[in-house]
C-alpha cells in the first residue's frame, strides 16, 4: 500500500511537470506569434504612413507618439485646429483602409494587453 501511494505521487509529479512544459511551450508559441504579427502590422502602418502627405504623417505621429492634443499640434505648427483635424482624418482613413485585414488581430492583441 505504501509503495502504491509513493508511485501515485511520483506519477502525478511527472504528469504535472509534463503539463507545465506543454503549457510553457504553448505560451512561447503565442508570444512568438504575437511578436511576428506585431512586426507585420507595424510594417503595414509604416508603409501606409509613408504613402500619405508628409504633413499628415507628421501630425499623426505628433498626436499618437507624442500624445499631443490637436490644439497643441496646431500651435506648434502654426496651423488651424481644423487643418490638424483634416490631416488626422486623412491619416486615419488610410490606416483603416490598409489595416482592415488585421482588424481582428489588432482587437485580439488589444484585449490580451488589457489582462
Amino acid at each position: 500500500m505504501n509503495n502504491r501511494s509513493l508511485n501515485h505521487i511520483r506519477d502525478n509529479k511527472k504528469f504535472a511537470h509534463q503539463e507545465f512544459i506543454l503549457e510553457n511551450e504553448h505560451d512561447k508559441h503565442w508570444e512568438l506569434a504575437d511578436e511576428m504579427e506585431t512586426a507585420e502590422i507595424q510594417k503595414k502602418v509604416d508603409a501606409t504612413l509613408n504613402k500619405i502627405s508628409p504633413k499628415a504623417k507628421q501630425i499623426f505621429l505628433m498626436s499618437r507618439n507624442e500624445g499631443l492634443k490637436y490644439r497643441e499640434i496646431a500651435e506648434k505648427l502654426g496651423i488651424s485646429i481644423k487643418t490638424v483635424e483634416t490631416h488626422m482624418s486623412t491619416a486615419l482613413k488610410e490606416l483603416r483602409k490598409n489595416l482592415k485585414e488585421y482588424l481582428m488581430v489588432i482587437i485580439f492583441m488589444m484585449l490580451n494587453n488589457l489582462r
